[in-house]
């Protein structure tokens, strides 16, 4: 080998070095939304519950995080409350179909990424929620539409990079005692519409959803 091409190999494999190590150790991509569906089951309790059924339960959902611990989501879900209550040795049935709308304020315990470089970052997360929602449904063959308070846990794991599982209890505290749907069965075992005697709906569901919208990049941020 010549001398010149001796002295020319260290800059040719500096240079190599300069190009090839941001591709190796660059962060991955952290993405601010996320959009998916949602399917699982539904119960309530309410005055006419003693002989209700589990219903199936299913919507979608979409999620803006601020950071990897907080996030706001606004959720949709479809289900129904059905069973049947004996009055007066009559068998009473009821199914009642239920619109829920709902947006939470979301803390995870942990830092939520598949980020390696991330510290403290993990892939899994329990999480907390509350906030509010809309309920629609019938009552006496009328369409009703009732607010809720809207709040309870679950756990978040990121399967692949943009790629997530939910699995969330779920609470609605209807600001209604109507959610049998027919007027025989309000009050059938408590005396008197209060708010202690409002409906709570409840699910437990599980959610796939997928990441978009790319955070911009923090070329300051050294928390990673």
């Amino acid at each position: 080998m010549s001398k010149h091409k001796k002295h020319n190999l260290p800059v040719i494999l500096a240079l190599l070095g300069l190009v090839t190590t941001p591709a190796f150790g660059q962060n991955e991509d952290e993405y601010l939304m996320e959009i998916g569906v949602s399917g699982g089951i539904s119960s309530s309790v309410n005055d006419a519950n003693v002989y209700e059924y589990f219903d199936g339960a299913f919507g979608a959902l979409i999620r803006y995080r601020f950071n990897n611990r907080v996030a706001i989501r606004g959720e949709w879900y479809l289900t129904n409350v059905s069973g049947n209550y004996l009055v007066e040795n009559n068998k009473v049935d009821f199914d009642n179909r239920i619109n829920n709308i709902q947006v939470c304020g979301e803390f995870n315990f942990f830092d939520l990424t598949q980020d390696p470089y991330k510290r403290n970052g993990k892939k899994f997360s329990p999480y907390i929620f509350a906030g509010f929602g809309v309920n629609g449904f019938g009552y006496e063959g009328t369409a009703t539409v009732r607010p809720s308070v809207s709040f309870g846990v679950g756990v978040k794991l990121k399967l692949t990079h943009r790629l997530n599982l939910n699995i969330q209890f779920d609470n609605q505290l209807l600001m209604s005692d109507r959610l049998e749907s027919v007027a025989v069965l309000n009050d059938a075992r408590n005396n008197g519409s209060n708010f202690l005697n409002n409906d709570l709906l409840s699910s437990l569901k599980l959610a796939i959803t997928f990441d978009f919208l790319k955070k911009p990049c923090n070329c300051n941020d050294v928390s990673r």
